[in-house]
């Protein structure tokens, strides 16, 4: 591999390091080191929030992921100095955080793949921007955090 490929390859894995992509950095290296390297597939991962539903009940409302993007994870973003995020974020944060909220129909998936709390929550997040919570381009995955009217006076 030429020298500068190489180059190219350890910026993009520090690129896909400081944006959390972490499969997308251990690819990258393992490309440096002359093989495939790659994180467990995503159908693995689905399973996670099935193991962890804590109660039995209907999916949550779009309503419901609307408030609580609005109340806890716009919050979290600003307090970490960020004013713009990618709706992979804003589901892994939920994944990751969140798994005790779900309940059994929040993780019933579809047929078609997906399960139901992430469609949900793509819902709400439309639903955010419809209402200058947020701002995205038309059929955009990267949103910015509209400024609160609080802050306009500070």
């Amino acid at each position: 591999m030429e020298p500068a490929t190489r180059d190219y390859l350890r910026k993009a894995a520090v690129e896909a390091l400081a944006a959390k992509d972490d499969s997308s950095a251990l690819e990258l290296i393992g490309l440096l080191q002359g093989r495939l390297a790659t994180l467990p597939s995503r159908q693995t991962q689905r399973a996670l929030p099935s193991v962890h539903a804590s109660s039995e009940g209907p999916a949550h409302s779009q309503h419901y992921w609307a408030q609580f993007m609005r109340e806890n994870f716009i919050p979290y973003m600003a307090e970490h100095g960020r004013g713009r995020f990618t709706s992979n974020e804003l589901f892994s944060w939920l994944e990751n955080r969140c798994t005790e909220l779900f309940t059994t129909g929040d993780v019933k998936e579809y047929s078609r793949g997906g399960a139901t709390w992430r469609t949900i929550a793509s819902n709400a997040l439309t639903a955010l921007k419809q209402q200058g919570v947020v701002s995205a381009e038309t059929h955009g995955r990267v949103y910015s955090i509209a400024p609160s009217p609080s802050d306009s006076h500070a």
